[in-house]
């Protein structure tokens, strides 16, 4: 009775183990966006469609869970991003080229120029933010800040970040 009670006892002062994605899953269902560490250094948050397949890839150097309120810029070499986007996105996947990449640069700021393309592809497009500081400024200066692939199908229209909302 003792071993019992010594048993109850210890099961109380346990602390409750966190809640897993399959307790997630189990109470709320399959997730509509999810996050991948996709190198040690990188993520890419992959919102899917109504058909549970990926809408939209977001590809960025891996930052803080929650950022603060002047969250620190970090880049990544133009090459290392074409070479995850060929990975995650390969070119037979996103169809004929309409428009390409670095066709249509935009840019805004000042001493840190952000610069912004946008590749049109049959199945999808691709936009890369990047920026350009001269002279380099606070350890940054310069390098691919994030990648955005939309795909092209009726499941992807509804989503929030397709419209542009």
């Amino acid at each position: 009775m003792r071993i019992v009670l010594a048993f109850v006892a210890l099961l109380m002062m346990a602390p409750a183990a966190p809640q897993d994605s399959l307790d997630f899953r189990a109470r709320y269902g399959d997730p509509d966006v999810q996050r991948f560490a996709i190198r040690p250094d990188i993520t890419m948050t992959v919102e899917y469609g109504d058909d549970h397949k990926a809408c939209i890839l977001e590809i960025e150097p891996r930052q803080a869970f929650t950022r603060g309120t002047f969250p620190q810029a970090k880049t990544m070499p133009k090459e290392q991003m074409l070479q995850l986007l060929d990975e995650v996105d390969p070119p037979e996947t996103r169809g004929a080229e309409i428009e390409p990449l670095f066709s249509n640069d935009f840019f805004a700021g000042a001493q840190c120029l952000v610069h912004g393309t946008i590749g049109r592809y049959t199945n999808a497009s691709i936009g890369l933010t990047y920026i350009a500081c001269d002279p380099p400024m606070g350890g940054l200066s310069g390098g691919v800040e994030a990648a955005t692939v939309r795909f092209k199908r009726p499941a992807c229209e509804s989503l929030t970040k397709w419209n542009g909302q």
